[in-house]
């Protein structure tokens, strides 16, 4: 996201780069919406895993992006470090923490907790995510087709 901003924005080469805590108090929240939303529609398509990088990416647009497999939140043990808008800070803070809820898996991160053992946690999580949620059947699936078929005939 802040790469495509100090490319739309048209900064020179060599200046300070745009961290995203600038970006959310310079810009309307809005607008940040915005870019993230064209940045995510942008890379999914070529890619079969998405990053979403802020905590703001909690709108029902974005969920439908992500939802082409499983969701996971990484959640922090200090929200004081999250990038906030520069207006209606606690307002957007009690957004994002509600959409959060969203998520299939949500895994708690420490800071000091190195790449491989976050990693294990993410897929570990994930791993009992899936076993107590089995895809469903071929049977399941003609079993709810044909009582949806009953219904309309009703």
């Amino acid at each position: 996201m802040t790469s495509t901003y100090q490319q739309l924005a048209g900064q020179e080469e060599g200046a300070e780069p745009i961290t995203l805590a600038k970006l959310l108090t310079s810009e309307p929240l809005e607008d940040v919406e915005q870019l993230a939303s064209a940045v995510l529609m942008q890379v999914q398509a070529f890619s079969r895993s998405v990053f979403v990088t802020w905590d703001g990416a909690v709108s029902t647009a974005d969920y439908a992006v992500m939802q082409q497999g499983l969701v996971v939140h990484l959640k922090q043990e200090d929200p004081e470090g999250t990038a906030l808008p520069a207006e209606g800070a606690e307002e957007a803070l009690e957004k994002w923490q509600a959409g959060h809820k969203k998520a299939d898996v949500t895994v708690r991160i420490e800071d000091t907790d190195a790449a491989d053992d976050a990693a294990f946690q993410i897929v570990d999580a994930l791993l009992e995510f899936i076993e107590a949620n089995p895809a469903k059947s071929k049977e399941w699936k003609a079993q709810a087709d044909a009582k949806l078929a009953s219904q309309e005939d009703a």
